[in-house]
């Protein structure tokens, strides 16, 4: 979802080729343009598109493993207790994986036409948020507008949670940054919510449209380029 630098000229109706490639741009012709870069994908989007490609064609799905996720699977359903104790809530795991044309994805927990749930495990009090201001990344952010829409909530809270790390885990870092439980539960919490919001959901969808048209486009390439060979 990250801005472009510029517009992907393939994206431009032939009539507005002209005016993009004006040195100096008026008022009306940024207006006009300024879809079409809102469409464009970043450098960043393309880079990753590109492996996805690459592993349609080759067959292969790399598995991302790191110990903050490793801490994070571990202490998912030790973080939504807490969660619940804290809220007088009896929230349980989502297991249910939605998808539409363009999106697929599976919040942690749903709250039935009320919000969808999240649930980050902090590695360590370092990285832990303090502020629910702290708690933004448009990562997450782009992610809960997915939820929202595959869920039709209006809203969607990203709750960030402290707890201990698995031994295993830790191995030679502070363990006073680890071990937390003597900490009052209540400061180990901090949650941001985002509202359901129209205009940004459509810029998403546009996106989505065209990083398939650039992926299948990719694949296409990579097919006809080894044919020739």
């Amino acid at each position: 979802m990250t801005d472009a630098i510029s517009i992907d000229k393939s994206l431009l109706p032939a009539a507005l080729l002209e005016v993009a490639a004006k040195a100096r741009k008026t008022d009306a012709d940024k207006e006009l343009l300024a879809p079409y870069k809102e469409m464009s994908l970043s450098a960043g989007a393309k880079t990753y598109l590109g492996k996805l490609a690459k592993q349609f064609v080759y067959s292969y799905n790399k598995v991302v493993e790191t110990k903050y996720m490793d801490k994070g699977l571990a202490c998912e359903d030790e973080a939504i207790d807490m969660i619940n104790r804290l809220r007088f809530e009896s929230y349980t795991k989502n297991t249910e994986r939605r998808e539409d044309e363009f999106l697929t994805g599976e919040c942690d927990i749903y709250v039935p036409g009320v919000k969808t749930i999240d649930t980050k495990v902090s590695w360590d009090l370092d990285t832990f948020p303090a502020l629910s201001e702290d708690c933004h990344d448009s990562l997450y952010e782009w992610q809960g507008r997915a939820y929202m829409r595959l869920w039709d909530v209006p809203e969607h809270e990203v709750c960030f949670v402290m707890l201990n790390t698995p031994d295993e885990l830790i191995r030679y870092e502070q363990r006073e940054l680890h071990e937390v439980e003597h900490i009052d539960p209540a400061l180990r919490l901090t949650s941001i919510t985002y509202q359901r919001d129209m205009a940004l959901e459509e810029k998403m969808v546009n996106k989505c449209r065209v990083a398939q048209k650039y992926l299948l486009n990719t694949v296409a390439r990579i097919n006809l380029e080894h044919k020739s060979n």
